[in-house]
């Protein structure tokens, strides 16, 4: 049964995508590509590739997150299909979150609709598991286990992530064509989720929290870890150790406040403070449980809406840009506004607690910079550290604070006169033309239009590179208090 939802389709999603090889010792792919094609192989040496290559798809060296989107992979390549997703059910939240998917999601401006855990039928489901048969599905149902309304497809294949009685989420595989499956596609679907659903299950026992008498050391190492309190500088290392922390590898340091969302007009004051703790709660338990999954050793303090973190890796670019999208997730789906600041890494406890500085900062100074969620790393902040007091505490208006109030009040009065915007990037981009119209995406004529435009409005020569300068720093003065 077609969707007959708007949105992107599967074509769009199959673009230059390389999918993983499957196939023999040398690395050759020989069976399944992107466009739906496979070599002609002898059916027992493509089922021993399959499962060779599940094999090293399950491997305990893999992270969580990679095993998941290498299971998605598999399943998409193995049953010839354009978009695979994979979902599971999250305690906390009570429903469905999507953990994977192939290709990868993160590119489309694609939402998530939840799937209540308690909706779905799972026992019509497990004749998969039970009696290896597909289910079938009513239209209905079909379309409430599609958490990607905005795909369009032709055809839905949802079978179950089962171990036993324990429901741990659903496959879904999407395609744009009429779709019939042979019994050894079905035979090798079976054995991908069965052996998935085992590995899934193994990875969530191993960080479940089992340990509640630690909690109170947790808490107590982190208060005197950023307390800097000298006499506890000798017990820390071994405290830390005890917690799981190996002080022998670079650790980053994290920082997460939750905030509520103003959701359809209502500010945060003015909802029940029960509610905004129980979401605070949740969410602070989904990005935990995220974190020590992703980042085994991490330790994880929980603080009403914050969290602290130590991260054991040092590729903080690549940390970020995972927190981004996590949080970004998070945000959709709880209406709650999340910003975050990541410190250098460093190997000691002294360093520990310069990283929490770092990441206070950033996490504070990002707040006034990112609006709508999301954070900073310590070392992206730039001149914004040096006026960002000063900026808080001085409430004066001098003459070029008062040129960037014009400038303000004229875009206000006029859509899409964008002045402000436009002498933002001019400035960071030194005065340069080009770039400016390259980063704004309109032609030279226009930045030129502006530019002028902001000259006559404020009575100053852009020309000249000292003004630029104290505009610049004006405009971000600006931006620090109006946020």
């Amino acid at each position: 049964m077609g969707s007959s939802s708007q949105g992107i389709t599967l074509e769009q999603l199959g673009q230059d995508h390389t999918g993983l090889a499957i196939g023999d010792a040398s690395g050759a792919q020989i069976y399944g590509s992107s466009d739906g094609t496979a070599a002609q192989v002898d059916s027992a040496k493509k089922t021993f590739d399959v499962l060779n290559c599940l094999i090293q798809t399950l491997s305990p060296a893999h992270s969580f997150d990679m095993l998941l989107h290498s299971l998605a992979e598999l399943t998409r390549q193995v049953m010839k299909m354009d978009l695979c997703v994979i979902t599971l059910v999250d305690p906390a939240f009570g429903s469905l979150t999507m953990r994977a998917a192939s290709p990868d999601l993160n590119d489309y401006e694609i939402s998530f609709a939840p799937i209540a855990s308690d909706r779905i039928p799972w026992k019509k489901l497990q004749v998969f598991n039970t009696e290896g048969q597909l289910p079938v599905l009513t239209g209905h149902e079909q379309e409430q286990l599609n958490p990607l309304k905005q795909v369009q497809y032709e055809t839905l294949l949802v079978v179950p992530l089962v171990v036993g009685n324990d429901y741990l989420g659903l496959l879904n595989c999407y395609s744009s064509k009429n779709r019939d499956y042979t019994l050894e596609d079905q035979l090798l679907l079976r054995s991908i989720t069965s052996q998935g659903a085992l590995a899934i299950q193994n990875r969530q026992l191993a960080h479940t929290p089992g340990h509640n008498e630690l909690r109170p050391y947790l808490k107590a190492f982190f208060d005197d870890l950023r307390s800097d309190n000298p006499d506890m500088e000798d017990s820390l290392p071994g405290r830390a150790n005890y917690l799981g922390c190996d002080l022998t590898k670079p650790q980053s340091m994290l920082i997460v406040e939750m905030l509520q969302a103003n959701v359809y007009g209502r500010d945060e004051e003015n909802l029940p403070a029960g509610n905004q703790q129980i979401a605070y709660k949740q969410a602070a338990r989904f990005m935990k449980h995220r974190v020590q999954e992703h980042y085994p050793g991490s330790l994880v303090d929980e603080r009403e809406n914050m969290l602290f973190c130590i991260i054991p890796f040092d590729r903080t670019e690549e940390l970020h840009i995972w927190l981004r999208d996590l949080i970004h997730q998070v945000q959709l789906e709880q209406h709650l506004q999340m910003f975050f600041g990541i410190g250098n890494p460093y190997l000691d406890i002294h360093g520990y607690r310069k990283g929490f500085a770092e990441a206070e900062e950033a996490l504070r100074i990002g707040q006034h910079l990112k609006r709508e969620g999301a954070g900073m790393h310590f070392n992206d902040l730039g001149v914004y550290r040096y006026i960002y007091e000063f900026a808080c505490s001085n409430k004066l208006d001098d003459l070029y604070l008062e040129k960037i109030a014009a400038i303000t009040c004229y875009d206000q009065q006029r859509k899409r006169s964008e002045l402000l915007d436009t002498l933002e990037i001019f400035l960071e981009v030194g005065g340069n033309i080009k770039d400016a119209s390259r980063s704004l995406q309109v032609h030279r004529n226009t930045i030129i239009q502006r530019l002028k435009h902001i000259q006559s409005l404020c009575a100053v020569d852009l020309d000249q590179p000292e003004l630029r300068l104290r505009l610049q720093v004006a405009l971000m003065i600006d931006k620090l208090r109006k946020n």
